[in-house]
């Protein structure tokens, strides 16, 4: 048997296991374009292909996204489906006793890119404080001056805001601490806390 066929024999095993369709087309690209790579007839490989294969992936100078090309090598999340899927065939493989150890082993996971939260902009918040009102725009005006975590402002407390000040204690993760906000913040926490007969 040639790799061709085992990619063949694991994709029907894949079906017969009840994996859906979805997973089964994400097995058959990733195999399929590895089988393309391998060239055709291929019985055995060695670690430093595989290896070798994947590092293509990173150093692509184009690839496909939703049916557009697009320059650039494949994303982490990307290569680690394609490791995730060369694991889960090799191993099958192994179990199966076509290969006496697999090379996914000996190969390295890709690592994670640190991904930066995207903050708001700030037309983006001033239209969303915009469309808000009562206690929401309240909760947007803390959020926006005080720098505070959602979870700390949320649980507020009368008995913890100082309008002489303009600050409050919030509790949360880190423990009690202060936060100041401004005269508008002041005058909206000022109205909400008289309308509501607190």
């Amino acid at each position: 048997m040639n790799l061709e066929s085992w990619v063949a024999e694991f994709l029907a095993s894949r079906v017969l296991a009840e994996r859906s369709g979805a997973t089964v087309a994400w097995y058959r690209y990733i195999l399929s374009s590895f089988v393309a790579w391998a060239g055709p007839g291929r019985v055995w490989w060695e670690v430093h292909q595989v290896r070798a294969f994947l590092a293509t992936l990173q150093g692509r100078s184009e690839h496909r996204r939703g049916g557009v090309i697009v320059a650039g090598g494949l994303s982490a999340s990307t290569r680690r489906g394609f490791r995730r899927g060369l694991s889960a065939f090799f191993r099958w493989c192994r179990k199966n006793n076509y290969i006496a150890s697999n090379p996914m082993d000996l190969i390295e996971p890709v690592r994670n890119e640190k991904a930066c939260p995207k903050a708001m902009l700030r037309s983006d918040f001033d239209r969303l404080l915009a469309a808000a009102s009562g206690r929401d725009r309240v909760l947007l005006l803390l959020l926006r001056d005080s720098g505070a975590r959602a979870g700390e402002v949320c649980s507020l407390t009368v008995g913890a805001l100082d309008f002489t000040d303009r600050s409050a204690m919030v509790t949360g993760k880190t423990g009690e601490r202060p936060i100041v906000f401004s005269v508008e913040t002041a005058l909206a926490l000022a109205a909400l806390v008289a309308g509501r007969g607190l």
